[in-house]
């Protein structure tokens, strides 16, 4: 009984604890439902999706799968079945394998696993990245549960593809350019050097510590260290944000090898998202050929091209930064030129004079240099030499003095000399190159009129001191000079100081006994000339002399025997204090009263004008003063000089008195070649011309006769100005009233006048010849070269190059003076052409025309005009011509119109039999001969619609059989300019061979021929394309004009020309070996191109490069947007033909087509495939 009672109070219990855990059973699953709620609650939210699949037997199982996964892939749960098949091909079909391998790994290595997947949008038929985790859940049972979670990561993909889309375009653009890139890490301070090798980026060169160590640097120049480290500071600085890029030219050593070349270098920063550089990337190309033509350029524009020494404008720019830097400092300029280089150059001949100018110049040279100076030649045998820092006057005087020493040490055939003019300043606020070569200036010429084979220093005061070297016995002959000499009267000057006779005029030699070319007076004191003593003179008026009035005095000269009324006044002889002393004799007192008279008048005439006139002073300066003391001696109100030019015109330089109405309007016909003649019937060229009373004109109905009454011209004087026997002008004095017929003044003037005429005109020639050509009067090249230097602000510009014809045969056979009539026929006729145009002689028998801010089509006229001008005729002549007005480079649209100008003449030469010989030079026979002998044929590369396998065309390819390369063949053929022979032989054979495949039964399809550059540039090069085409009946259509980038070299209205010549007459264009260069993409509109051949690098990885693919795409479709057929060369397996087919490309052409094949066995290959036309799906 107890043990039943005790039985169920153990049951009672049991039920009891059941009863409780079953509760805290329901209480944990309520939990667990709960937490399960929440968890699926979760991952139906998260941005991306969570599965778990079980993999047992044939068919995978999916077990769950998160709500956010259907709105992820944009599908429903009734789309998919409960098989994880059906998941696996939502990845797009090249992924799917992928996925499956991702899978497989991860249930083998038991190990989580993680790929970028691409699934299909099943609503837009497009893809989205999605990254796929997948993890080992359990593995029960052989049953294996897997977790997979899915996150969308398109946006993160497109990103980086377009980053590497950019790298591959830039790595494109790299391969076909030659550039390289430099990457520089900020944090390591590490630079390395990248380019591009075989299709990828290699690493040429590392170099640690770049910044750090920039001062040692060996990459960069020591000169360009500054300016690399101004770059890096300007992109590093933190509050540069806004510098995003900066270029510059650079010497750099980047290829390891211990030498610097220039480089153009574009770097661009990249920050992190705090704006702070982490790296710089650089980008840079050779720019080395450029910059020595530049500074060989630039040297020949700064240099005399003789003398290799600094030119008049560099020597200038030379001293005005020297000035700015040497403040403070005692400096000397020297200007000097060699004694009677003129004597040398007529004796010897211009030869032996330039040998004597080179010499000089590696003296002045040596000594500069030495000196720490810098020497130029300023023109002609004028030299200039500047120390900027020297101790004291006496080492200028010593550098003077070592140079002229040097100097006549030259060997030479004749003796010579130099003088010399000396500046010498303190360099401080004034002091300017204007100054230092005017004072200079001035004391060259002091020393020319102290004797020559001097050196003069012109002094701060009024004073000038002057150092003596040697002396010569060359003539003196000095305007002032020439104006003393004239005088009857004995005139001398001596310096007030040192009583050094400075000048006697002829009378003062007669009377003294001297001879009139003795100038051995010269250095001698003036005590000792004219009275004969050792001692200065007793009765010396030196000390009395007063400036600005004449001392008048009595004295008997025992030596010379005579008494004389003596005049002395104080006079700046050339920046020297001296004594002009007039003497008159007056040994026949019946004379005495108007002989003193008029030569008094006439002497102070003389000194007030000498006095007036400075050699800053222009000409028309220096004739209206003259004018003036003409005026006042004769008492005339009106005065005029008359300067003939040789061209029958002239000048008038006129002066009144200030109370006298003008008459310069009527006097104006005197410079007329009319009234030249009719005063030569009045009076001889060389007599004077007096009309008054007495002396009425002889034809008082001439023109000049009417002006001189209309002008109420009652009397005048006219002397002639005559400079070895050649009539420059005439001084005129009109209605003078006093010293009635003296025209003594009147002469020393004109004497004054034609030196002074000459020495101008001797100057202006000098100017001319260094400027132009002395045959023709065109500029010559080292103007062309200043031009080139000094061009700017241009809005058009237009250039022809002309070559004659022929001109050295010409002058082989009929002399060289005939030849050069011919260049002057030849020269007339551009001049009538291009009148107001700059004209340049490059050469013997070549010519450049500048045409400035011209409109195309006027220029284009005038340059038709012209070549039509210069190919008719005895003698003929050829040109070519380009015009821009877009980035204008000289040089080359020089080089661009050589190239039209040789084209042209090739064609000449094509149409004169008697010029074989010529054309043999030309290498045309050569060509014509490796032609004949078959060295050169034709193969046919066929072109082939994908996937269809009929053939659409052929690309005609020349091939050679010499022993050398084809490639350096058709460049020799290019630089001799006969590569057109060979591009139309290709074409004859092209149109031969089609003409006889339609009369076969073969339908047309196109053939591309290749054309050079060369051939292209021709002007009626479609036109000859043409006549061969039409010669076989061929259709236009059929034959296609391919060719390739370096056309894009010319011009931009060049291209359009060719385009348009080739279009109109019914030629395609296609673009060959498109992509190879970045100056393609400019070309495209431009050109107008019908076919577009994308190059074999653009095609080759577009099977395993995703980013080759895409820009691959993108090219295709722009192509297509533009109307252009797309051809894919290179093209050797079916994977790149299917890819390409793909993105909408359908005509291929390379190897998984055909090789080139001869042309039976294209015709055979055409058959057995069959035909098909290939734009139908342009």
């Amino acid at each position: 009984m107890e043990d039943n009672i005790d039985i169920e109070k153990y049951a009672q219990k049991l039920r009891m604890e059941l009863d409780e855990a079953l509760g805290r059973n329901e209480e944990l699953s309520e939990e667990i439902s709960d937490h399960a709620r929440m968890l699926e609650k979760a991952l139906d939210n998260l941005a991306g999706g969570v599965g778990i699949f079980e993999l047992h037997g044939n068919k995978p199982a999916v077990r769950y799968m998160s709500k956010s996964f259907y709105k992820l892939f944009n599908v429903t749960e009734d789309q998919m079945s409960g098989y994880a098949s059906d998941y696996v091909m939502l990845a797009i079909p090249e992924d799917r394998s992928v996925l499956k391998k991702q899978i497989l790994e991860t249930i083998t290595s038991n190990k989580t696993t993680v790929r970028d997947i691409r699934f299909t949008d099943v609503n837009t038929g497009g893809y989205f990245w999605i990254q796929v985790c997948l993890s080992v859940m359990s593995i029960k049972n052989g049953i294996i549960a897997l977790c997979a979670v899915f996150i969308d990561v398109t946006s993160k993909m497109e990103a980086e593809l377009e980053n590497k889309a950019q790298s591959e375009m830039l790595r494109l653009i790299l391969q076909g350019s030659g550039e390289s890139i430099i990457v520089y890490d900020v944090l390591t301070d590490t630079l390395i050097n990248e380019k591009v090798v075989d299709g990828g980026m290699v690493t040429t060169m590392k170099y640690e510590n770049f910044y750090k160590d920039i001062d040692t640097n060996r990459i960069v120049h020591s000169d360009d260290r500054d300016a690399v480290t101004g770059m890096f500071r300007k992109l590093l600085d933190k509050d540069g944000t806004n510098c995003d890029r900066l270029m510059g030219d650079l010497r750099l050593d980047m290829n390891g090898g211990g030498k610097c070349e220039w480089y153009r270098v574009l770097f661009v920063p990249l920050r992190d998202s705090k704006k702070k550089v982490r790296k710089i990337f650089g980008k840079y190309y050779s720019i080395n050929d450029e910059k020595i033509r530049s500074q060989e350029l630039q040297l020949r524009a700064e240099r005399d091209s003789l003398t290799g020494l600094y030119n008049h404008v560099t020597f200038q720019h030379k001293i005005t930064d020297m000035l700015e830097s040497f403040s403070g400092e005692l400096c000397a300029f020297y200007i000097m030129d060699i004694d009677d280089f003129k004597h040398i150059n007529d004796a010897f001949g211009h030869y032996a004079g330039d040998d004597l100018l080179c010499d000089v110049a590696v003296t002045l040279e040596e000594v500069a240099s030495a000196a720490g100076g810098f020497s130029g030649r300023l023109g002609g045998d004028e030299f200039a030499l500047f120390i900027p820092i020297v101790d004291r006057r006496e080492d200028v005087y010593k550098l003077a003095e070592n140079i002229q020493t040097r100097l006549t040490t030259i060997n030479c055939s004749l003796p010579h000399t130099m003088s010399m003019g000396i500046s010498i300043h303190r360099i401080e606020g004034g002091i300017d190159f204007d100054l230092l070569y005017s004072e200079s200036d001035q004391a060259l010429y002091a020393a020319k009129r102290g004797g020559k084979n001097r050196y003069c220093d012109y002094a701060d005061s009024a004073d000038m001191h002057s150092c003596d070297s040697h002396h010569s016995g060359y003539a003196y002959n000095d305007d002032e000079g020439l104006m003393l000499d004239e005088i009857s009267h004995i005139a001398y000057v001596a310096d007030m100081k040192t009583h050094e006779m400075y000048f006697l005029n002829k009378a003062a030699k007669r009377s003294l006994g001297i001879a009139e070319n003795d100038d051995s007076y010269k250095g001698k004191k003036c005590f000792e000339i004219t009275q004969g003593g050792d001692d200065q003179c007793p009765f010396c008026s030196n000390e009395i002399l007063v400036p600005g009035q004449s001392y008048v005095w009595n004295h008997y000269n025992s030596k010379a025997k005579g008494l004389y009324v003596v005049k002395d006044k104080i006079v700046d002889w050339h920046g020297r204090k001296s004594r002009l002393e007039i003497a008159v004799d007056v040994s026949d007192i019946d004379k005495t009263t108007q002989v003193l008279a008029d030569s008094y008048d006439i002497e102070d005439a003389l000194v007030n004008f000498m006095a007036n006139i400075t050699s800053k002073q222009s000409s028309e300066e220096k004739y209206t003063s003259l004018l003036e003391v003409m005026g006042t001696f004769y008492n005339s109100k009106n005065a005029c000089l008359v300067e003939y030019g040789q061209d029958g015109t002239g000048e008038l330089y006129y002066w009144k008195s200030s109370d006298e109405e003008s008459i310069e309007d009527g006097l104006k016909a005197l410079v007329t070649q009319k009234m030249r003649d009719e005063l030569e019937k009045e009076v001889l060229r060389d007599e004077v011309l007096i009309v008054n009373r007495s002396h009425p004109l002889r034809n008082p109905e001439t023109g000049f006769a009417r002006m001189l009454s209309d002008s109420r011209i009652w009397s005048l004087y006219a002397v002639p100005i005559i400079v070895e026997d050649e009539l420059l002008g005439r001084v005129f004095v009109f209605n003078p009233e006093k010293h009635n017929g003296n025209i003594r003044l009147m002469k020393n003037f004109a004497a004054f006048i034609g030196s002074e005429i000459y020495q101008r005109h001797l100057k202006e020639d000098q100017q001319f010849e260094f400027t132009h050509d002395k045959q023709t009067k065109c500029f010559n090249r080292n103007s062309y070269i200043d031009y080139i230097r000094s061009r700017k602000n241009l809005s058009s510009l237009g250039l022809v190059a002309v070559d004659i014809n022929e001109i050295r045969g010409i002058a082989e056979m009929f002399g060289p003076d005939y030849a050069d009539d011919v260049i002057l026929q030849l020269v007339g006729r551009i001049r009538k052409t291009f009148p107001d145009d700059r004209v340049f002689r490059m050469g013997y028998d070549s010519f450049i025309i500048i045409c400035e801010n011209i409109e195309q089509l006027k220029f284009n006229v005038y340059a038709s005009r012209l070549r039509e001008n210069l190919l008719y005729g005895e003698f003929t002549a050829c040109c070519g011509y380009v015009w821009t007005d877009c980035n204008i480079d000289v040089r080359r649209m020089e080089d661009h119109a050589a190239n039209l100008l040789y084209s042209e003449k090739q064609r000449w030469y094509e149409q004169q039999d008697c010029h074989s010989v010529k054309w043999n030079t030309l290498k045309k026979d050569m060509v014509k001969k490796e032609l004949e002998e078959g060295l050169f044929y034709v193969l046919y590369q066929p072109k082939m619609l994908y996937p269809s396998g009929k053939i659409c065309g052929a690309e005609a390819l020349v091939r050679y059989s010499g022993n050398d390369d084809l490639a350096d063949v058709i460049d020799r053929l290019e630089k001799s300019r006969t590569v057109k022979y060979v591009d139309f032989y290709v074409l004859e054979n092209v149109c031969r061979d089609l003409a006889k495949w339609h009369e076969e039964g073969m339908p047309y399809i196109p053939v591309s021929c290749n054309f050079s550059r060369m051939s292209l540039i021709e002007s009626d090069v479609a036109k000859q394309i043409a006549a061969v085409v039409d010669r076989y009946g061929i259709p236009h259509d059929v034959v296609e004009i391919e060719i390739t980038e370096s056309v894009s070299e010319q011009e931009h209205d060049t291209l359009v020309n060719i385009s348009n010549n080739i279009h109109e007459l019914g030629f395609r264009i296609a673009m060959d070996d498109f992509g190879t260069k970045y100056s393609n993409v400019a070309m495209l509109a431009h050109m107008g191109f019908d076919i577009i051949k994308f190059d074999k690098s653009m095609i080759n990885d577009i099977t395993v490069n995703p980013v080759d693919r895409t820009f691959m795409s993108h090219l295709i479709n722009m192509c297509n947007e533009l109307g252009m057929f797309c051809i894919a060369e290179g093209v050797e397996t079916e994977d790149q033909a299917d890819a390409l087919s793909s993105m909408g490309l359908a005509c291929i052409q390379g190897y998984l087509c055909s090789r080139p094949l001869e042309k039976e066995k294209y015709v055979e290959m055409c058959g057995e495939r069959g035909i098909s036309q290939p734009y139908t799906n342009k």
